[in-house]
């Protein structure tokens, strides 16, 4: 059976001239064909660069907002974090089909209203209930969802020969954002105080930067550039339900596969989320109680931001696994540094360490399900590429506040090298299975059955070869 998604699987250049072209002119075969993208493509950038990026501020402030405004306990604070990557979860499962159902510009604006919403309730709402409600339940599953939406849009904006180019352009431009939103929440909270005042601020700002995203979402136009170029497409031709949805995604060997790699890499990816949930209380507790947290999460996505481009080439000489191999390692390794000491230098070398490792992962994790996802229902293994930041959520909250309040408590005898440790146990734990299962979870070449052996579709290629 052949899918439109071979297709995009065909090499860059022909096999007979592999040995005279060089990865820099793989490169230019790639920028030149990115060139000819429509406009949509970059009004995405600007979408995200501009709007959801900043939006995504929460993220980076959760941990001090909780406990310095909210005055949540560290095992408090992590049961809500395990909350928001469980409403993340649940939105990947079940609103994953929203591009595939109500196409891009219907399910952009979704996020951004409801993100608006929630943004708007913590500027003008002091309950703290409502807040906590607001924060980690309506806002954490829309704010998990930009992602996989916008990288679904990416590929319908994009061809086989420009995606993986496109997508590590989506990441650096994340990450760039993301660097300047840092930046901007190190200078409020340094100009103004911790407290609600300064915070509602902020708040208010992403605020109307959603406002900016809604309008920019209008011009979007439903398109499956590959296949159609600029005739835009009916973006309710799939009438679907949820469960039938559901059902056809789950009928795919390679969902599966992608799945259980998914899983093991969110647990490696944990790390990720710890520089956003443990880091900044780590530095208040035991570097400096004033240490410049915002700044040190800038310099990761900054690190971010350049070496996901210049770290691509990668792909043109080892299989999308053995970098996942690769990038794992690095992430597990990096907060051992710690153990050795506790200063701004080993601090500095556990950003550079972490940021080397996710940016091989994160871009490749994004190409490799472009590659194994059936056309129509793209939507859900987007989702599923987003896994590592839910699961990887919840698994960071859990740790953290179980870890922090034992070995690196607010007040008390300190021991806070031991959170590193054992958070690089986990991580290690994860990597060594992902090396010891790779033949079941490494997507093959070529399935001539894709199905598995208990859906229907299953049943109807054997009935064909029956036939036969």
């Amino acid at each position: 059976m052949v899918s439109e998604n071979d297709y995009e699987k065909e090499p860059l250049v022909d096999k007979s001239e592999e040995n005279e072209i060089t990865w820099k002119d793989i490169e230019k075969q790639e920028f030149a064909e990115l060139a000819k993208s429509p406009y949509d493509l970059w009004l995405i950038y600007v979408i995200k660069f501009v709007g959801f990026d900043w939006v995504a501020i929460m993220f980076v402030v959760i941990a001090v907002y909780c406990t310095d405004i909210l005055d949540l306990s560290d095992p408090e604070y992590g049961a809500f974090a395990f909350a928001c990557g469980f409403a993340c979860l649940f939105s990947a499962f079940f609103l994953g089909n929203l591009p595939d159902k109500f196409g891009i510009r219907k399910s952009i604006l979704t996020i951004a209203v409801t993100c608006l919403i929630a943004y708007m309730v913590l500027v003008t709402v002091s309950n703290v209930a409502v807040r906590l409600f607001f924060v980690f339940i309506i806002m954490c599953g829309p704010l998990f969802l930009n992602n996989p939406i916008l990288k679904y849009a990416v590929k319908k904006y994009t061809t086989g020969k420009s995606r993986s180019l496109a997508f590590s352009f989506y990441l650096c431009i994340m990450f760039f954002g993301e660097c300047v939103s840092s930046i901007f929440v190190g200078v409020a909270l340094s100009i103004g105080d911790t407290d609600e005042s300064t915070f509602r601020l902020i708040f208010l700002v992403i605020a109307c930067i959603l406002v900016v995203i809604i309008i920019l979402t209008f011009f979007l136009r439903e398109l499956d550039f590959e296949y159609r170029a600029h005739e835009e497409v009916d973006a309710q031709k799939k009438k679907w339900s949820t469960k039938e949805y559901l059902t056809r995604a789950l009928s795919y060997k390679s969902f599966w596969r992608y799945l259980g790699l998914i899983l093991l890499e969110s647990v490696v990816f944990t790390l990720e989320n710890h520089i956003a949930i443990t880091l900044p209380l780590y530095m208040e507790r035991d570097i400096d109680e004033d240490a410049p947290f915002a700044y040190f999460i800038g310099l990761y996505q900054i690190l971010m931001t350049i070496l996901c481009p210049s770290l691509s080439f990668l792909v043109n000489y080892f299989e999308k696994y053995t970098l996942f191999l690769m990038s794992s390692v690095i992430i597990s390794v990096a907060p051992l540094v710690f153990v050795i000491d506790s200063s701004y230098t080993t601090l500095t070398l556990f950003i550079v360490l972490e940021s080397i490792g996710s940016s091989v992962f994160l871009p490749r994790l994004t190409d490799y399900a472009s590659e194994i996802t059936p056309h129509g229902i793209e939507g859900i293994y987007f989702a599923l590429s987003s896994f590592p930041f839910s699961v990887g959520f919840m698994l960071a909250g859990l740790t953290a506040g179980v870890t922090l309040d034992s070995y690196c408590p607010e007040d008390g005898e300190k021991e806070c090298w031991k959170v590193w440790l054992i958070i690089s146990v986990i991580s290690s734990t994860a990597t060594i299975t992902l090396f010891l299962t790779r033949k079941w979870l490494e997507e093959p070449v070529l399935d001539t059955h894709p199905f598995v052996s208990w859906s229907k579709w299953s049943k109807e290629e054997d009935d064909e070869e029956d036939d036969n």
